[in-house]
């Protein structure tokens, strides 16, 4: 036995090797072998041994390996020797040829070669080399080797009886080992399409990697086409495709004979049993019924009516059968290769079609007439006092249809109301989509029309506000918030807020318009731009000051430079000179900077202002 330092754990592949077993006096050792050695010392371990042979001629080469049960295989050795046809005689060296690595014990191997198991068996003896090898002693080894003794080509359909060697198979379904299929070096698998199993083998408990078979399963998929014989001739033909395979074989007789071509000619009306078979013998049959050309024959025709009066009718004529390309008319003695007959107007028709031969089919179709809708007359009503309270209402004889001003939206009613003084597309429309068109006019009216409002600025908490309107019309009269009319067009000593004025003409007509007379509280509101809460008494907060006794404070919020909130008051009520922060923040003085102030405020006269402050924080 050799004991060896593990140098590297070598991932390692198991590949099919199919050996050849007719020629016994060239056999070919090459390939993966998966063993076990035997010391002959009862005290010594018994190791797996992994060998991946190469062969030239005589000349053996490769690699080889030991490891315990379960262990990756390590302590890679190459190998050199000699092979005959039944003898394998080898010994291992390092990867540069030399037995001189501490600690290790190379081995001389001599195995007989077993065609029926695919094993080699023999004895390994640890080569003495001082000092590298002081030991003496060796064993038995035995190399088994995955081949596959049956075919890898089948015949969809039939049976399937794989054989391999080896000891302990296994058959998965993946080179993962996810899902065992079977075990033993026997497996029927049933299966309809190209597989690849993955086989193992195990010994003394360490399971090989994967070995790839590859099971080609051949189909042979036929079509055909097929000509028709012609007025009860021998003139059918039969062209046959085949796929799935190679070299193929065709029967028209139900495989009683065989020919290279894939057409057969000559054929009569009749059902004929195809056989194809390809170069391993894979065989299809199918029936093929060649039938007799039939003759032309109208299976539909699509009908379009015309619509909206014009000549836009159509028809579209579905025909089969027939030989060579068939010919259409609607008159008996004109015909087109084309199928379609368009621009018509309603009507009966009587359809002709006929082929190569003159057999020929007809059928009647037929055609509504179409009455094209149309709008008699329009009545435009003119609008009043400069209202959208114009009219227009349509007359016309056609039923079912819709009515449009604007082309989009359509109602079932022939009158429109509440309309703006100007010019209308009137549009008809019937369940066809069929329309018309008409253009009016609504009038316009004369009314009132307020130009322009100036209003005054209110004093604070006064009543010295001034509105003027500009306004056209006749024989004007001006209101304020539906109070007395008088035909002044200024109003004094108003207050600040929210005013709905009115004009009214001589007709009755009637203009409003809202406006809102604003007050210069604002201005009498001062917030400092700085304070210093550092506790000398002296500016330690931000007071407001204002000319009130009170003012209502709605919100007041105070922003650091990055916009984050870090005071916030809402709903109180302030003195001239209270203080709207102290410039604490989390109960600690805020650092030296620029802060903003926001405060929202509600005066006595129910006007509100936002003010926004920057302010300093000194020390």
């Amino acid at each position: 036995m050799f004991i060896r330092k593990p140098i590297a754990y070598l991932v390692w592949t198991l590949l099919l090797f199919i050996v050849s077993c007719n020629n016994i006096f060239s056999q070919d050792y090459s390939g993966y072998w998966l063993g076990v050695t035997y010391p002959s010392s009862p005290t010594r371990a018994v190791y797996n041994y992994f060998a991946n042979f190469t062969q030239t001629g005589t000349t053996l080469g490769g690699t080889a390996q030991t490891a315990a049960p379960g262990v990756v295989f390590g302590g890679l050795a190459s190998v050199k020797g000699t092979t005959s046809s039944t003898k394998v005689l080898f010994k291992e060296y390092d990867q540069n040829g030399s037995m001189n690595t501490p600690m290790t014990c190379y081995w001389d191997i001599s195995m007989t070669y077993d065609s029926v198991e695919e094993s080699l068996k023999g004895t390994y003896t640890n080569i003495l080399n001082l000092p590298y090898c002081t030991e003496l002693g060796g064993g038995k080894v035995e190399l088994y080797r995955i081949v596959l003794r049956s075919g890898t080509k089948y015949c969809k359909g039939s049976p399937i009886n794989l054989v391999v060697t080896g000891k302990n198979i296994r058959w998965y379904d993946s080179d993962k080992k996810i899902k065992l299929l079977t075990t033993g070096n026997s497996y029927s698998p049933q299966i309809s399409q190209t597989t690849t199993f993955y086989i193992t083998q195990t010994l003394y408990n360490s399971e090989s990697p994967t070995v790839p078979i590859k099971m080609d399963i051949t189909e042979v998929v036929v079509s055909e086409k097929i000509t028709s014989p012609n007025c009860g001739k021998k003139d059918g033909v039969i062209v046959l495709s085949a796929t799935g395979s190679t070299g193929y074989q065709y029967s028209a007789d139900g495989g009683l004979t065989y020919q290279a071509s894939p057409t057969f000619s000559g054929l009569a009306a009749n059902s004929y049993k195809i056989s194809i078979k390809d170069a391993i013998g894979c065989t299809t049959a199918k029936t093929v019924e060649v039938k007799e050309a039939a003759s032309p024959a109208i299976s539909d025709v699509k009908v379009q009516d015309p619509t909206c009066g014009q000549t836009n009718g159509k028809l579209t004529i579905s025909a089969t059968g027939g030989t060579g390309s068939l010919q259409y008319s609607l008159d008996g003695t004109t015909f087109q290769a084309n199928n379609v007959f368009d621009k018509l107007t309603g009507g009966n028709f009587t359809i002709l079609v006929k082929d190569n031969n003159g057999c020929a089919a007809t059928k009647q179709a037929t055609l509504a007439k179409s009455i094209a809708p149309k709008i008699v007359a329009t009545q435009p009503t003119p609008t009043t006092c400069g209202k959208d309270n114009g009219g227009i209402s349509v007359k016309t004889v056609a039923s079912n249809v819709q009515f449009s001003i604007d082309g989009t939206t359509f109602q079932s009613g022939a009158a429109f109301q509440n309309l703006k003084a100007g010019t209308y597309t009137i549009i008809l429309k019937d369940a066809a989509g069929c329309t018309d068109n008409q253009t009016t006019t609504v009038g316009p009216s004369a009314g009132p029309q307020i130009i322009a409002l100036a209003p005054s600025l209110v004093s604070c908490n006064a009543a010295d506000g001034r509105l003027t309107i500009q306004a056209t019309g006749n024989n004007l009269q001006y209101s304020l918030n539906a109070g007395t009319s008088r035909g002044i067009n200024t109003f004094d000593k108003l207050t600040a807020g929210d005013y709905v004025v009115l004009i009214k003409d001589a007709a009755n007509c009637t203009a409003t318009r809202r406006i809102t007379l604003s007050s210069d509280c604002q201005k009498t509101v001062f917030i400092p731009t700085g304070f210093t809460p550092n506790g000398d008494g002296v500016n330690d907060q931000l007071a407001v000051y204002f000319p009130f006794s009170t003012l209502k404070f709605n919100t007041i919020q105070v922003y650091n430079r990055w916009g984050t909130a870090i005071y916030g008051a809402s709903n109180l009520i302030l003195k001239s000179g209270d203080t709207l922060w102290n410039g604490l923040f989390d109960e600690k003085i805020t650092s030296i900077g620029d802060y903003i102030v926001v405060a929202e405020v509600t005066f006595d006269d129910s006007s509100t202002h936002v003010f926004k402050q920057q302010v300093a924080i000194l020390r």
